[in-house]
C-alpha cells in the first residue's frame, strides 16, 4: 500500500547513512501525555524518553489495513509498573500514536517523523522487566462499535469523569467498589457504578434462603470475599478461574507454586467480615478478610496476614498463567463489610485468588488441624 513521502524523507532515504527510531505518544483521559521512543529524541521541541523497547511488525495488505500493534516499554526501574498499578483506568482506553522518526547521518541536517498507526491501548500488563500491551483500532477497541462494558466487579470509570462517573463528592480518590465507604456508596454515586455487581454480595439475603449449609469448621477468617476468583481444575485439567461463591466440594484447587491440584475438605461462608484489599504493581488484586494469609515469595511457608503488608513489600502473584513476584502498591481496609468463604483443603494449603482468573494474589489457607505443609516440588 503506497505512502506519500515528503521531499525531506525522500532525501533521507536516498542518503548513504541514516537512523530510524520508533516513537509512541500516549494520550491519557486526564493524566499528562507520555512521549517515549527507542532512543532519546527531541522532535519539534518535545523530548522523548528512551523507554520504548519494541514495536511489533505493522501488518497490512492491499485489501486490509493494520488493525493492531503490540509494544513493550521498559519497566526495569519499576516506574511504569507503579504508574499502571495506580492508574489502570487511565491506561485502559488511552490513545496511542505510533510513529517513526528518520534522521540523516551524512550532514544534510534533515529529519522527518511520520505517523504509522493510532488506536486504543488494550489490557496493559507488566512484570519486573517490561510493560506490554496491544494498541487496537477503534473497530476492535471498546466504545461505539465494540461493547464498552465488562463483567469485572470493580467500576471501570475514571473517578469524577463527567461523561461516565459524574461524582461531585469532595473526596479526591475512589476505590471503585460499589458497596463501600471508599467507593460509590460513600460518595452518594451508586447510580453511576460502572462495574458488574456480584450476585454473591447482595444488599440483603433473599428471605427464606439458608445460604451455604455445609457443616462449618472452626472459623479462622482467613478467607477471600465471595465475588473473588479462585483457580480450580477445568475439564481438560488446566487451571481456570471461578467465583469463590460458586466453589463446590467436588472442585480441585490449583497450587500455583507446584502446579498440583488439591481436594476441598470443607467450605464455610463467614458473614459480615471487614474487607481488606491488597494490590500488586503488576495489577494482581484480592479482596479478603484482614487475617487472610498471603505469600511474600515462592518459599514463604505459611504466608502472612494481609494486615501485615504495606506499600513496597514483596508479594507473590499469579499473572499471565505464571507465578511471579511483584511488590505491594496498596494494602488496607476498603471501609466495608462483606461475606467471605473459608476453605479447608484436604491436601496442600496454597492457592491463587483475586479479582479475576487471569491475575491473582497467591494465598495460604492453613488447615487448622494440621501443622505440616507439603514441600514444593
Amino acid at each position: 500500500m503506497g505512502r506519500t513521502l515528503t521531499s525531506d524523507l525522500q532525501n533521507i532515504l536516498a542518503a548513504s547513512a541514516r537512523t530510524v527510531e520508533y516513537t509512541i505518544e500516549i494520550l491519557f483521559p486526564k493524566n499528562a501525555t507520555k512521549y517515549l521512543a527507542t532512543a532519546p529524541l527531541t522532535i519539534a521541541s518535545q523530548a522523548y524518553t528512551n523507554d520504548l523497547e519494541s514495536v511489533s511488525e505493522i501488518r497490512q495488505t492491499l485489501e486490509n489495513p493494520a488493525d493492531r500493534v503490540r509494544l513493550a516499554l521498559q519497566n526495569k526501574d519499576g516506574v511504569l509498573g507503579l504508574n499502571l498499578g495506580g492508574n489502570e483506568e487511565e491506561w485502559r482506553g488511552a490513545t496511542a500514536i505510533i510513529g517513526r522518526y528518520y534522521e540523516d547521518k551524512v550532514g544534510l541536517g534533515l529529519s522527518a517523523w511520520i505517523e504509522l498507526f493510532r488506536g486504543t491501548i488494550q489490557i496493559p500488563e507488566t512484570d519486573d522487566f517490561q510493560m506490554s500491551f496491544e494498541v487496537a483500532t477503534d473497530t476492535l477497541a471498546k466504545g461505539a462499535i465494540v461493547a464498552s462494558g465488562t463483567l469485572a466487579y470493580p467500576c471501570r470509570f475514571i473517578y469524577k469523569d463527567p461523561s461516565t462517573c459524574g461524582a461531585t463528592s469532595a473526596e479526591t480518590a475512589c476505590n471503585h467498589v460499589l458497596k463501600s465507604k471508599g467507593g460509590c456508596q460513600g460518595r452518594d454515586n451508586s447510580h453511576h457504578f460502572g462495574g458488574m455487581e456480584s450476585l454473591y454480595n447482595p444488599d440483603q439475603n433473599v428471605p427464606g434462603t439458608g445460604g451455604n449449609t455445609i457443616v462449618p469448621f472452626p472459623p479462622q477468617d482467613r478467607c477471600p470475599r465471595l465475588d473473588q476468583y479462585i483457580l480450580i481444575k477445568d475439564y481438560w485439567g488446566n487451571p481456570i478461574g471461578v467465583p469463590v461463591g460458586k466453589l463446590q466440594i467436588k472442585d480441585k484447587i490449583f497450587d500455583p507454586r507446584t502446579g498440583m491440584f488439591h481436594d476441598i475438605e470443607n467450605l464455610n461462608v463467614v458473614k459480615d467480615v471487614e474487607i481488606f484489599s491488597i494490590r500488586a504493581a503488576n495489577g494482581a488484586m484480592c479482596l479478603a478478610s484482614g487475617s487472610h494469609r498471603i505469600l511474600r515469595h515462592r518459599d514463604h511457608h505459611g504466608g502472612q496476614e494481609l494486615t501485615d503488608f504495606a506499600k513496597g513489600d514483596p508479594v507473590f502473584t499469579w499473572r499471565n498463567k505464571n507465578a511471579t513476584s511483584s511488590s505491594v502498591i496498596f494494602a488496607s481496609s476498603i471501609g466495608e463489610r462483606g461475606d467471605v468463604m473459608e476453605i479447608k483443603m484436604a491436601g496442600g494449603h496454597v492457592y491463587a485468588c483475586g479479582a479475576s482468573g487471569e491475575s491473582a494474589i497467591v494465598s495460604h489457607n492453613k488447615n487448622p488441624y494440621d501443622t505440616e505443609e507439603p514441600p514444593i516440588n
